[in-house]
């Protein structure tokens, strides 16, 4: 599955939209760094 899938799936998830701002881009940032090290 590609970085950009996984993301839109997560942006869609009723779970996603429960948290408040600051959690989901705390949520995508970490995403990133996971992302970046497994495809290094």
């Amino acid at each position: 599955m590609n970085f950009r899938n996984a993301v839109h799936i997560l942006m869609h998830s009723p779970l996603y939209f429960r948290l408040p701002l600051s959690e989901r881009l705390k949520l995508v940032k970490d995403y990133c760094q996971v992302y970046m090290i497994v495809c290094r």
